[in-house]
């Protein structure tokens, strides 16, 4: 049996299914004898039990939802020629249906309404404007406005929102064109920070330590060095995702890139987390301290060294990995990159203590003990 066969066998046993009847937009199932509705009305094709056996009921309830379906689509074409081209009323719906998303981190659905906000104070004339009218020299405007007062990171998230929004009005059928297609998103360049030494960083923990309220500030601080974790993420930890077994502990995946991620116990640092789950319950919270940016700034001050935040130390994880020879898809890994690029661009830096160390393992073979004998050139002859 060929394909033509089987295909041709599908498509009788799908029409042998429905029963034909001798009114238009109704058919009836074979097995059940139920009529069901089969009508397309304004491109939808609608295809509906009408719950009824009986022919004559079946033809009522029949022009009743045709009916109602009628009106359900001439009142969608109103909203769309009145409300949905109101360009700041779809960017608003645009925003709450990606804010809909059960994957959105709520500080980008913040993040988003403050750039909503934005546009609305230094775009006022085209609070009401139809999105038909909005032209590219338009745009070009108001990202000029932007480029005047805000970083390249708050103009991208700007321009991000006004594209999405041009993008659902064509997907509605509001637009033909998308003027958004000659922007440019502004190139974000990495920001200075320092990293402290590893003398530093030790010098920190023995000066949180000695803080009155330091016996858990510090572990905090050593949560974030050891694991790479975000601020956000080491909150939300519990006793229950340190694996002794497997020597892994669990990042679940209710936060930022949507991820489970499993980070490997660092042999340093085993001795100080066993402390930390040892006679607890496994739904306790592994850190008994949410924040230490008070009891950090200060060991930074005491040192002399520019103050660290929690973050800081995030990128200090990384940097130690990847100067001990950790590729950098490992590290993504751990610390939950999608991108590489931006594990590379803002998260390594090179640190002096590093490179002075790597130095040392260049050598060009001048000072070897063997006895360099030195060339003689003849002058003169072939020989």
């Amino acid at each position: 049996m060929d394909l033509c066969d089987i295909s041709k066998m599908e498509k009788e046993k799908k029409a042998s299914k429905w029963q034909r009847t001798r009114h238009a937009n109704l058919r009836r199932h074979r097995k059940t004898g139920t009529y069901y509705l089969h009508v397309k009305i304004s491109g939808r094709s609608i295809n509906r039990s009408l719950q009824t056996t009986s022919e004559e009921i079946a033809i009522s309830r029949r022009d009743k939802e045709i009916a109602a379906e009628k009106t359900r689509a001439r009142k969608q074409v109103r909203q769309k020629a009145s409300i949905r081209e109101d360009f700041f009323q779809l960017m608003t719906e645009t925003l709450e249906a990606r804010a809909d998303r059960s994957s959105q981190n709520p500080k980008t659905t913040k993040y988003n309404k403050e750039c909503m906000t934005i546009i609305r104070r230094f775009w006022p004339s085209q609070l009401t404007a139809n999105i038909k009218d909005i032209t590219a020299k338009d745009l070009s405007s108001i990202q000029r406005k932007l480029a005047v007062n805000y970083s390249a990171t708050r103009q991208n998230g700007c321009l991000s929102l006004i594209v999405w929004t041009f993008k659902a009005a064509i997907d509605q059928g509001i637009c033909a064109h998308n003027p958004t297609d000659h922007l440019q998103r502004q190139s974000v360049k990495a920001k200075p920070f320092f990293l402290p030494t590893d003398e530093q960083f030790k010098q920190i923990i023995v000066h949180m330590k000695a803080r009155p309220c330091g016996s858990s500030t510090w572990r905090l601080v050593m949560f974030l060095a050891f694991t790479g974790c975000r601020i956000s993420e080491a909150q939300h930890v519990k006793v229950a995702d340190v694996d002794w077994n497997a020597e892994l502990i669990h990042i679940t995946a209710r936060l930022k890139n949507g991820d489970d991620r499993w980070i490997p116990i660092l042999p340093e640092y085993a001795t100080e987390l066993r402390a930390l789950t040892s006679n607890r319950k496994a739904t306790d919270r592994l850190l008994p301290c949410k924040d230490a940016r008070v009891a950090l700034t200060a060991a930074c001050q005491d040192i002399g060294i520019p103050i660290l935040t929690h973050h800081s130390f995030r990128k200090f994880f990384a940097t130690k990995c990847l100067e001990a020879g950790i590729d950098f898809f490992t590290v993504a890994a751990w610390t939950g990159h999608k991108n590489l690029q931006t594990l590379k661009d803002f998260y390594h830096r090179l640190r002096m203590e590093h490179s002075k160390k790597e130095a040392q393992k260049v050598s060009f073979g001048l000072h070897d003990n063997e006895k360099i004998i030195p060339m003689v050139v003849k002058k003169g002859g072939n020989g």
